[in-house]
């Protein structure tokens, strides 16, 4: 016993004579080190419960698209089953009339000229079946076949066939000719057409952007020249007449040839309208670069167009030329040294006189578009990007173009 208090009792003395200083600075250490190591715990307990947060906002959306495929696969079996069962019903109808149900279009009615001109009205439309409802009928001489112009007030819409006839209205589908949406309350009328002559006027128009000209200066299809042109066109010649888009942007001659029978001669036109030359003349090359030579040279855009005309009435449709539409002093390429030179549309000049020259020597006629622009007070405002006309430059072509066509309509039928 007196032995282990000696023991004990030296054991407290060195730790007396020890000095304090380096287990104060150890203590202190371990202690930082602790609440370093607590803290990045309660970091990564943290870190953990977001993931099972997470994990479970997964699996929430997992089993909600879960649901939303049940629920799919469940509606594709019910219209599946409808399905089915909308072609027993057609299998049984055409057992019982096969008329009904041919296993091919049934054919369209033979336009032919209604016995009297008749005005009546729009009761009814069904858009899902592009159906109209006249309120005219077999007891006013309706018969299978006749054909109507609608309009809305002074806005042409375009022509019906009557498909069927009751004894108080007339049935007939505007999906064919029809160039509007139909509404109930437009006025149609009856007896428009003389002997022989189809119901509607069918006139492609050939071009560039400047013919494709929708989105662009602010253009919409209702300001399009080409639209203006068909409406004032039929209410000049009191007939339905559409023109049809064949423009593709940036184009030239040699290229519209290329694609002539697919967006022209396919589409079995009455007049076909063509304005190309700008693009042809010009420097720029599509997308973005700049040559030192006008991208067709002339003689080539001479020949191109040449065999465009030559196809065209070999395939009984007639011609209208119009001259190229002049660039602007918007013109992004303005600056080139050869137009501060020359002028800006010096080569746009050359062309619209090959034009000229190809109108006068082939007999057709010639819409000047080119100099209706260059004599325009207001023409740089009219072409606001250099080289797209706005909407009072579409009104401007519209009006160039329209007298032209009225007289050649008019006055002469295509060449057969």
């Amino acid at each position: 016993m007196p032995l282990r208090a000696s023991a004990l009792g030296l054991a407290l003395l060195a730790a007396l004579l020890l000095p304090r200083g380096p287990l104060r600075a150890a203590e202190a250490q371990l202690r930082a080190e602790l609440a370093q190591a607590k803290a990045e715990i309660e970091q990564l307990r943290k870190a953990l419960a977001q993931s099972h947060r997470e994990i479970d906002q997964l699996r929430d959306k997992v089993a909600a698209r879960q649901q939303e495929l049940a629920r799919a696969a469940k509606e594709l079996e019910k219209l599946t089953r409808e399905l089915q069962d909308a072609n027993r019903i057609i299998e049984n109808i055409r057992a019982a009339d096969p008329r009904l149900f041919p296993g091919k279009p049934l054919p369209w009615p033979e336009p032919r000229r209604p016995e009297k001109p008749l005005q009546a009205k729009v009761t009814g439309v069904d858009k899902a079946l592009g159906l109209v409802i006249i309120n005219k009928g077999q007891r006013d001489g309706v018969r299978k076949g006749d054909w109507f112009v609608v309009s809305s007030g002074d806005r042409f819409i375009g022509a019906v066939i009557v498909d069927e006839v009751f004894p108080d209205m007339a049935a007939a589908s505007y999906t064919k000719y029809a160039k509007g949406n139909v509404e109930v309350g437009d006025d149609v009328l009856l007896g428009l057409a003389p002997e022989g002559e189809k119901p509607v006027t069918k006139i492609v128009a050939l071009g560039d952007s400047t013919t494709n000209c929708v989105k662009k200066a602010g253009v919409t299809e209702e300001t399009a020249w080409r639209t203006l042109l068909a409406s004032d066109l039929a209410k000049r010649l009191k007939r339905p007449v559409e023109v049809l888009n064949a423009g593709v942007d940036a184009d030239i001659a040699p290229l519209a040839l290329k694609r002539l029978d697919r967006d022209v001669l396919d589409r079995k036109p009455d007049w076909v309208v063509i304005l190309l030359g700008t693009n042809d003349a010009g420097f720029f090359r599509p997308p973005n670069g700049v040559a030192a030579t006008p991208r067709v040279a002339i003689e080539d855009f001479e020949k191109a167009m040449r065999e465009i005309v030559g196809r065209i009435r070999k395939a009984g449709a007639g011609v209208v030329l119009a001259t190229s539409l002049p660039m602007s002093g918007h013109y992004g390429l303005r600056d080139l040294p050869a137009y501060k030179q020359n002028g800006l549309n010096y080569l746009v000049k050359q062309y619209a006189e090959v034009t000229r020259r190809l109108a006068k020597e082939l007999g057709l006629p010639l819409a000047e578009v080119h100099e209706a622009f260059e004599k325009h007070p207001e023409r740089d405002a009219m072409i606001p990007d250099g080289i797209h006309p706005n909407a009072a430059g579409q009104r401007l072509i519209a009006d160039t173009l329209l007298p032209i066509l009225v007289r050649a309509l008019s006055e002469a039928a295509p060449p057969k």
